[in-house]
């Protein structure tokens, strides 16, 4: 099409999609990171009750670990130096705060010297419960989010189209100062309810 209008939505339309594709990509990246963390958990307390020092934990749950958090253990196994650095690694790795709790939950036993075994049951059955509000929380905001990006998307899929059907469709908004005034209305709105969508979903669990 020679249609501008239709260029610049197109391209407004492949960004979102792009942006969609990218979250959707880290939000599944996070989402198995956190998934797995249970199962490291009680390999860790596994290693400890047949011996193992905290490094050597580290070493063995990375060996048995397939998903992203292998990584994240590799690293911290990784630090030549004290087992507080290597703690400090492990919550430098990520933004997970269940990955967050569990690293402050084994500073703490290192320091006050209780039982690793009981902290680690502690941090598994923490990390489940939080796990499971996640769960609960993406199935109730699973259909808004869908909406939310159906609402984002369409008016630039419907200017497109008019724009095809109709190529001067757009021009009373540029040719006089009500019409720029009511465009500037109109994306301003649009912008302010996207936003708005979005922190409304942004549900964090603490």
């Amino acid at each position: 099409s020679a249609s501008l209008v239709f260029a610049l939505t197109a391209l407004i339309c492949a960004l979102l999609f792009l942006n969609s594709w990218i979250t959707k990509q880290q939000d599944s990246y996070h989402a198995r990171l956190r998934e797995e963390l249970p199962s490291a958990i009680q390999a860790m307390n596994a290693c400890f009750c047949i011996g193992y020092s905290l490094p050597q934990i580290f070493e063995q749950v990375a060996q048995d670990l397939e998903g992203p958090l292998k990584q994240v253990f590799q690293k911290s196994a990784a630090v030549v130096g004290t087992v507080e650095e290597a703690l400090e690694v492990l919550k430098s790795q990520t933004h997970e705060p269940e990955l967050f709790f569990l690293a402050t939950a084994l500073e703490i036993q290192h320091r006050t010297g209780s039982s690793l075994s009981q902290v680690l049951e502690v941090a598994r059955q923490s990390v489940d419960d939080q796990l499971e509000l996640k769960r609960l929380l993406q199935t109730q905001t699973a259909q808004a989010k869908l909406s939310a990006q159906i609402v984002t998307i369409m008016p630039f899929l419907i200017i497109g189209v008019f724009s095809l059907i109709s190529e001067g469709f757009l021009e009373p908004f540029f040719t006089s100062a009500v019409g720029i005034i009511l465009l500037a209305i109109a994306i301003a709105m649009q912008a302010g309810g996207i936003l708005l969508v979005r922190k409304m979903l942004k549900v964090e669990v603490a």
